[in-house]
């Protein structure tokens, strides 16, 4: 079940008594072009203590699920999911978050990929962080946001 703890933070417990933290938290910083009355939030799901691999609970997807759909109860809201590369398991999550956004999307919302170089200091290429943006298919801001987000891509990876 799915805890309010405040505006966009949500907490909720599995079976096992696994806790966890839905945050959406606004993105707007990371793209300069976007008009202050739009919002884009990246996702964030934050195990409360550590533990070696959560089993597997198939309600944590549905409850995820949920969290995101309350976010979009404003359908000018986007929302940024990064796959982070710090545990080296940013493409095991970038292709489980595909699984469920194809398995529980009913044509309302559309979901850009791409993905952002990540470099030395040596600018070698190391890695690829796996980035998606969903927004509402009935966003009348939808064409603008999606160059705001494609453009900055680009910057990033120059």
């Amino acid at each position: 079940m799915l805890i309010p703890i405040k505006e966009n933070l949500w907490a909720f417990k599995t079976d096992n008594d696994i806790e966890y933290l839905i945050k959406f938290e606004t993105a707007n910083h990371h793209f300069i072009a976007l008009p202050s009355f739009l919002n884009i939030f990246e996702l964030s799901i934050e195990l409360q203590k550590d533990i070696p691999l959560p089993s597997l609970d198939l309600r944590i997807e549905k409850t995820i699920i949920e969290a995101i759909r309350k976010l979009f109860d404003d359908y000018t809201n986007s929302l940024l999911y990064i796959c982070d590369n710090l545990d080296g398991r940013h493409f095991a999550r970038a292709r489980k978050f595909n699984n469920w956004f194809f398995r529980h999307n009913d044509g309302t919302f559309e979901k850009y990929d791409e993905k952002v170089i990540v470099k030395n200091d040596a600018d070698e290429i190391l890695s690829y962080m796996p980035i998606s943006l969903i927004l509402n298919a009935q966003n009348p801001y939808k064409q603008q946001i999606l160059n705001i987000f494609t453009d900055q891509i680009g910057e990033y990876n120059k």
